[in-house]
């Protein structure tokens, strides 16, 4: 993901994805299961929260919504997150 003059890549991680700043991670995205996952139901996580440094908070919600399509095409769950 490009965004003014710098890279952001994020990495998937243990119910997270990590967002990476060049080489240097600047945050992470954290996801929480809800309910059994020995369902034949997909999983459903929710976004637990996301911190992202300084250089970022201007772009958390592209960040966010990158990071929760990423988590959701990983780990075939569907996401829910928190209304505004």
């Amino acid at each position: 993901m490009a965004l003014s003059n710098c890279s952001v890549v994020l990495r998937m991680g243990l119910h997270e994805v990590l967002v990476f700043l060049g080489e240097e991670q600047a945050g992470q995205v954290r996801f929480r299961a809800l309910g059994s996952a020995n369902s034949d139901e997909p999983p459903v996580y929710r976004l637990q929260d996301m911190q992202l440094n300084d250089a970022l908070m201007n772009h958390s919600a592209n960040i966010g919504q990158e990071a929760i399509s990423l988590f959701a095409a990983y780990t075939g769950a569907r996401v829910i997150t928190p209304k505004r």
